[in-house]
């Protein structure tokens, strides 16, 4: 097996992950229990991986950044608009 389609799944999974907060959040209305510091230092760990997936070609980790970026976007968003 291609271990870059194992890289896509493991992205895939890892990234959908944030899905369930996020669907919390909205649905509460409510994201005083989220960190913002611990957001942004996500953001920037993923933008960095995202970098380096760029810098060695790696399909896997750039689509499993991309996919963590959108996430950790929107419960910023949501953090910043449910204050």
């Amino acid at each position: 097996m291609n271990l870059e389609i194992i890289g896509i799944l493991a992205g895939l999974l890892t990234s959908s992950s944030f899905l369930p907060q996020i669907l919390k959040i909205y649905k509460m209305k409510s994201a005083e229990e989220i960190s913002l510091p611990f957001l942004l230092m996500q953001l920037i760990g993923i933008l960095l991986w995202l970098f380096y997936g760029f810098t060695i070609s790696s399909i896997a980790v750039v689509f499993a950044n991309i996919l963590a970026a959108i996430g950790i976007f929107t419960l910023i968003l949501e953090k910043l608009l449910y204050r």
